[in-house]
């Protein structure tokens, strides 16, 4: 099948105010060494080893991926989520790696032909960006996985999760965390993730969510970051910014909105790595 269009994109990262950077970012065009073909994603790793975790998933998904194309080709839904599921098994088995409270989200996107495949685990997000009569509009191709879900906050607390948020001094602060018990851990913030071996008792995943979406004439652009952008900038206002820029101008795309997120999370309180890609849909 013809390609209506062609792929522009580029990616942006920044660690902000903290010591160490955990997120990671993957392009790979011309994936299966077709025109058609495409991967793009994002990892945030969390706890003391997750910028191990998000690289060790990096390259474990990549490996996995180029090398399972005629299963995909049968059953993509399946063949993912069983390609995730081994990947976090590997990870569990890398001895070098200690993955009791640490781990690494993933939004992962394959482009094939004219079709998106979008595969989520935690918090980071993918972004469409549509033109409309009203101007460019915002569609989520992925949901957040945090206990601000009622879904997978039944899940966790049916398991026997402590759910709240986290306590400093005599205050509670910040979005909905998983505890075990009485103990001051996992303190996880998502309910979905690579890793996190102390939280699976609790009803925490390693399965994603895919979302396949039929790439559309309005279609513009698309986003995908790690929750450092999505703490304090919306998905219509990451859409305003990158959509003051076209398929030549995508790094100073992702650029500013890098920079945007950085005082976002200023103004929120909140420090964290930040990193998107932009992917336009380049139409002659």
């Amino acid at each position: 099948m013809t390609r209506s269009f062609s792929l522009v994109s580029a990616h942006s990262t920044d660690i902000g105010n903290v010591a160490v950077q955990q997120d990671d970012a993957l392009i790979i065009d011309s994936l299966f060494d077709s025109e058609t073909s495409n991967l793009y994603a994002v990892f945030d790793g969390h706890g003391s080893y997750g910028h191990c975790c998000s690289r060790f998933i990096k390259n474990t998904l990549t490996q996995l991926i180029t090398a399972h194309k005629e299963a995909l080709a049968q059953n993509i839904e399946n063949t993912l989520t069983q390609l995730f599921e081994i990947a976090n098994n590997l990870l569990d088995e890398e001895t070098a790696i200690d993955t009791y409270i640490s781990g690494s989200t993933a939004v992962v996107v394959l482009v094939l032909n004219n079709k998106l495949v979008v595969v989520n685990l935690g918090d980071s997000r993918a972004v469409l960006a549509k033109e409309t009569s009203q101007g460019l509009q915002a569609v989520p191709l992925s949901e957040d996985h945090t206990c601000e879900s009622p879904t997978e906050l039944e899940r966790v607390k049916s398991r026997g999760a402590r759910v709240e948020q986290l306590q400093i001094g005599k205050d509670f602060c910040g979005p909905l965390r998983i505890f075990k018990g009485s103990l001051p851990f996992p303190g996880l913030a998502m309910t979905r993730a690579f890793g996190d071996s102390s939280a699976r008792r609790l009803g925490v995943l390693c399965q994603p969510e895919i979302k396949i979406y039929d790439i559309q004439p309005e279609d513009k652009f698309l986003i995908i970051a790690t929750d450092g952008v999505w703490q304090g900038v919306s998905n219509q206002d990451a859409v305003n910014i990158v959509g003051k820029y076209g398929p030549s101008q995508v790094q100073e795309a992702t650029t500013h909105l890098t920079q945007f997120s950085l005082e976002a999370q200023k103004k929120a309180d909140f420090d964290d790595n930040t990193t998107n890609i932009c992917i336009f849909f380049k139409r002659s």
